[in-house]
């Protein structure tokens, strides 16, 4: 399941023990009745799982969202994963100032794009006109010990327009389909490779 489809996902928390549902209750990752928990909140039979070197699976997704009356496509995930695109996101606080600026009645919140990393550009760097991460693709950033390659933009994706929790319970396609206005869904998609072990 994917929160491009199933948008009741995105009020959910979850960290490395547990999920959290949306009335409170916490559903332990590892217990026995964890799909039967998560069964009855999304009113349809699951399972937890997790990948194997070797997955094949898709998720689903419209691409006219969030209009779930559209058409849904099965995309495959990358090999081994259940990632829609790639193992890190990257974004820049220039971005998501530089979106606020051109619709500053919507909510830009950073926790729509659900990066792996935001990183905050020092003020001489030139921004102008924003998605300053487009200029990474292709190149190497280091954050601590890791070092990043820049893969690709981020493609427009279903998620930042859905309403979702934690300050963020509003669509963004409330406001006449804001993100059509803008060159793309900010972000950036990069491959890892770490001096800890493997990429991920």
């Amino acid at each position: 399941m994917s929160a491009k489809r199933y948008s009741e996902l995105l009020h959910a928390r979850a960290d490395d023990t547990s999920i959290t549902l949306p009335d409170g209750t916490r559903v332990d990752l590892h217990g026995p009745d964890a799909n039967r928990h998560l069964s009855r909140w999304l009113g349809r039979p699951v399972a937890l799982a997790q990948p194997s070197p070797r997955s094949d699976v898709s998720y689903q997704m419209t691409f006219d969202p969030p209009d779930d009356e559209a058409d849904y496509y099965d995309i495959p995930t990358p090999e081994g994963t259940f990632l829609d695109l790639s193992a890190v996101h990257l974004i820049t606080t220039a971005t998501l100032e530089h979106a606020r600026a051109r619709r500053p009645e919507l909510d830009w919140s950073v926790r729509r794009f659900r990066p792996n990393l935001v990183v905050e550009l020092d003020e001489r760097v030139d921004v102008d006109g924003g998605f300053v991460e487009d200029a990474w693709c292709g190149l190497i950033v280091e954050v601590g010990c890791a070092r990043l390659r820049g893969a690709q933009p981020t493609v427009r994706c279903a998620m930042p327009l859905r309403a979702q929790t934690g300050g963020s319970a509003v669509s963004l396609s409330s406001s006449g389909r804001s993100t059509n206005s803008m060159p793309r869904t900010p972000t950036t998609s990069v491959s890892t490779s770490t001096c800890l072990g493997p990429g991920g």
